[in-house]
């Protein structure tokens, strides 16, 4: 029974929690994307500039260390700040909406993949990649996306200026994951274009807005 206090003050202070439900509905809709997009036409996008990156394999360093960026700044707002945790969150989740949304109406992909016939930690890593992912709904790209709105949430807080590795070294883990989608050939730079320009409203609708109904999830 003395337990019930405390269980209500828990949930209470970390009710922010259930903004994460919308990871299930995001991973059923793209996991239905991705198999639809496959059987059914789409548009190929592809830059002129695209011929000029270079395929540098050595980029899947700071590319897979994208779900490692998201996921820990995702657990340190968690406790830390459940007001840019809620923030961050929202911020993520609407424009991956949007890019849900744009994959469904626009079905999209890219042919810019070569054949790798190196062998070594990183071919593996990069064929077992594709393997599972076929190029297809590039276009925002959601990795791009989310490495910047993560960026951006990071910076706003300003007691880990008090660590300046981790301060500094996130927006440059941001532009290091952004390149990589190119030099991996990911993505086409049209995908980035795209996502950056997405980042813009959210930013100011999320970040730079005073929000009563946000505030209640947090406050």
């Amino acid at each position: 029974m003395p337990l019930k206090p405390d269980i209500k003050k828990i949930l209470h202070d970390y009710r922010h929690f259930w903004i994460l439900s919308y990871e299930l509905l995001y991973l059923a809709w793209f996991t239905w994307l991705q198999h639809r997009t496959i059987h059914v036409p789409y548009y190929v996008l592809h830059d002129k500039l695209d011929d000029k990156i270079p395929f540098v394999l050595w980029f899947v360093i700071p590319y897979f260390m994208w779900f490692v960026y998201v996921f820990l700044t995702k657990v340190f707002f968690f406790f830390k700040s459940p007001e840019l945790f809620v923030r961050h969150n929202i911020c993520l989740y609407a424009g991956m909406n949007f890019c849900l949304i744009v994959y469904t109406l626009f079905p999209n992909g890219q042919d810019l993949r070569p054949i790798i016939e190196t062998r070594g930690l990183f071919s593996w890593a990069m064929n077992t990649l594709w393997a599972g992912d076929p190029p297809v709904n590039v276009c925002p790209s959601i990795h791009v996306y989310n490495s910047i709105v993560t960026a951006i949430a990071l910076w706003r807080y300003k007691p880990l200026k008090k660590y300046p590795i981790l301060y500094y070294g996130s927006p440059v883990l941001a532009i290091m994951i952004t390149l990589s989608t190119v030099f991996l050939k990911q993505h086409s730079v049209i995908d980035v274009y795209c996502a950056l320009a997405l980042v813009i409203p959210f930013y100011f609708l999320i970040f730079r807005r005073e929000s009563p109904l946000l505030k209640k999830l947090y406050d």
